[in-house]
């Protein structure tokens, strides 16, 4: 996480994560950079949530509601604690690979709800799992023949 300041000398944290809001949803960005800043130690996002009206943003924020639950359903089903060193560089290949196949979903005719974007991402933190030999067994995986059989196609 990247930190900076403001030009009032506000402490600015760049999110990565908000480069994938910019990207899928092509949202307007201000000065090139999501941020979130904190003013007087109060985060500006709880003060005022006006980002919270549009449409997309919660559409995002739901997304997010479900790739988590999906997550923590993997990780009880391996019985694997939540503060494991290895989840940082889990997490960055699924986003990885959530990245690709996301936009690639979309450009093929695939419109994917809230549940379906999160089991998207599921897939691809399971084959960051995979990936560094981890064992998964595929009654842990959801079921969606529709996604299963375009991650066969897009994935190597």
């Amino acid at each position: 996480m990247e930190i900076s300041s403001d030009p009032f000398g506000n402490q600015v944290s760049h999110l990565s994560l908000c480069t994938l809001l910019r990207q899928v949803l092509r949202l307007p960005t201000v000065g090139k950079r999501f941020a979130i800043s904190s003013w007087r130690g109060r985060s500006m996002i709880s003060d005022q949530d006006e980002w919270g009206r549009d449409p997309s943003v919660r559409f995002m924020r739901r997304v997010f509601q479900e790739t988590e639950k999906g997550q923590k359903r993997i990780l009880a089903a391996l019985n694997v604690s939540s503060f494991d060193t290895k989840l940082r560089k889990w997490r960055e290949g699924a986003r990885e690979t959530f990245e690709v196949t996301w936009p690639q979903a979309l450009r093929q005719g695939l419109a994917l709800a809230e549940e379906e974007a999160a089991t998207l991402y599921t897939h691809c933190f399971v084959r960051a799992l995979r990936l560094d030999g981890v064992h998964v067994p595929s009654e842990a995986l959801p079921s969606d023949e529709r996604l299963s059989r375009f991650l066969r196609e897009v994935l190597p």
